[in-house]
């Protein structure tokens, strides 16, 4: 072998390594598996009760999604996770047009997940929970 060649090989299992440890890593999220979806979010919360594993990376996105009828999608948006006890354990800034929430449960159980819309006006949200 020439020493070209174990630079070479060398950079192949450096690769194949970071590519085995940025796959253990990103593993996480609700117990079910990821989910998405498109929801109308108005003055009262979108609200869903998920199991999650502790430990795992969880996250939560949302985003303004822009409809035919003219819904321009820059709505004030929050995220807030709770545990089974109410105590808030993650939240988002209120931002305008998407929030994200990213958190490492500290236990498997039951986490209440609530995106809020403070626009005043109902809005077509994209939610996509990990």
């Amino acid at each position: 072998m020439t020493p070209n060649s174990d630079l070479k090989m060398l950079r192949a299992g450096l690769l194949i390594c970071a590519l085995f440890v940025a796959t253990e890593l990103s593993y996480g999220g609700p117990e079910m598996g990821a989910r998405a979806g498109t929801y109308d979010v108005g003055a009262d919360p979108w609200e869903a009760t998920i199991r999650f594993k502790a430990s795992e990376r969880a996250s939560v996105f949302a985003k303004g999604k822009l409809t035919k009828d003219g819904n321009d999608a820059t709505g004030s948006l929050l995220i807030e996770v709770h545990d089974a006890d109410g105590k808030l354990v993650a939240s988002s800034h209120d931002t305008l047009g998407y929030a994200v929430v990213f958190w490492y449960p500290p236990r498997s159980g039951e986490y209440k997940i609530q995106v809020h819309n403070n626009s005043g006006q109902t809005k077509r949200i994209y939610l996509c929970i990990k």
